[in-house]
């Protein structure tokens, strides 16, 4: 009998830990990578994350682009996370050498905010605005194992040609992925 009951004690357990769902929460602190690399040329300033409780997050606001955005842009995207207060490299890492093929691409994990832009396909002019009106984002498309509960950085670093040469500008977001 009692090995019946550790069983079905062992059942409920694993059925609770394979219901359970993680989402992001984004913090709206848009930070420097390093001295040396200028943020990305995109004002997030305006943008607000807004966590709804027991579900998931919305964003609201606007993106501003500071500066032209032309093809071909390079995404580089890495994460790190917190294990134990120490920062290490994260299982989240991405490059896309042309940006703007996948923008709009149902597949990509940007898509459930790109999917709301005014404007659908790059070049992307300084001085264009695209306004963002409370959209759900939930964990981007992407099932998170608990495992990925806790802190973490993304950096996210574009590489353009401006007047012939390479920039690369660089700007991390805190996160947390948490239970919902």
């Amino acid at each position: 009998m009692l090995i019946f009951a550790n069983y079905l004690l062992f059942l409920t357990l694993l059925r609770y830990l394979t219901e359970a769902k993680f989402v992001f929460e984004l913090n709206d602190d848009f930070d420097l990578c390093s001295a040396d690399v200028p943020m990305v040329a995109i004002n997030f300033s305006l943008i607000e994350f807004i966590p709804i409780e027991g579900t998931s997050m919305r964003i609201a606001g606007k993106v501003g682009f500071i500066e032209d955005f032309a093809p071909p842009l390079q995404l580089n995207f890495r994460s790190m996370r917190l294990e134990r207060g120490t920062w290490i490299p994260g299982e989240i890492s991405r490059t896309e050498t042309n940006l703007c093929l996948k923008l709009m691409s149902p597949m990509e994990p940007w898509f459930a905010v790109t999917r709301h832009f005014r404007q659908k396909r790059c070049p992307y002019k300084a001085g264009h605005f695209e306004t963002l009106s409370s959209i759900q984002v939930g964990s981007f498309g992407i099932d998170l194992p608990s495992s990925f509960a806790g802190d973490w950085k993304f950096f996210i670093e574009i590489e353009r040609k401006s007047k012939g040469n390479v920039q690369k500008q660089c700007t991390t977001l805190t996160a947390s992925v948490v239970e919902v």
